[in-house]
């Protein structure tokens, strides 16, 4: 399974909680917190698109025009400890250093909000 979703040009995050025995996760990329949960990967799939187009339909009725994220790369370097413990965790979760980077991020900013 891919670790984020795709739908209108925003991307999701997936994770699992053993706990509630529940697929969840959140969008990347906008301001405030967007979640979604699910059984299934289907309805993990299907809550993520309900989620956004309900938050794209809330945008057009405030007259948000561009409802969709901005796109491009933002070149970020890593050093010393930062560095190896981000490859490290990639490597053991089978995912980019970008995708690693670009969750800590949304983390640490869905927290500090």
């Amino acid at each position: 399974m891919s670790e984020t979703l795709q739908y209108r040009g925003y991307t999701g995050t997936v994770q699992y909680s053993a706990e509630d025995k529940l697929l969840f996760g959140h969008v990347l990329g906008v301001r405030g917190l967007i979640s979604y949960e699910g059984a299934s990967v289907e309805d993990l799939q299907a809550d993520f698109r309900a989620a956004l187009d309900d938050y794209i339909g809330d945008l057009e009725k405030a007259g948000v025009i561009d409802s969709v994220p901005p796109e491009g790369a933002l070149p970020v370097f890593l050093t010393g400890e930062v560095r190896q413990l981000a490859s490290q965790y990639a490597k053991e979760h089978e995912l980019s250093l970008a995708t690693v980077v670009q969750q800590a991020l949304a983390e640490f900013f869905t927290r500090a909000a």
